[in-house]
């Protein structure tokens, strides 16, 4: 086990009717979504995110790949 952190990418910008805009560099901040398990049975949730099919409707959503750390 290890933590996974998932990044959101331009999430927002993939739901109807919302109004997005572009920041600049300096002033745009990365979100890291990190989980990690607490007890083996969460091990099937964990092995769906970290998933194909978990990752493509991910990326649908606007977040980047999935980042991996030991």
């Amino acid at each position: 086990m290890g933590l996974t952190v998932l990044s959101a990418g331009s999430l927002y910008a993939a739901w109807p009717g919302i109004t997005t805009i572009t920041i600049p560099p300096p002033f745009c901040i990365r979100a890291d979504y990190a989980f990690a398990l607490c007890h083996a049975k969460a091990q099937p949730q964990a092995d769906f995110l970290l998933s194909v099919e978990a990752q493509e409707v991910l990326e649908k959503g606007g977040f980047l790949p999935l980042e991996k750390r030991a």
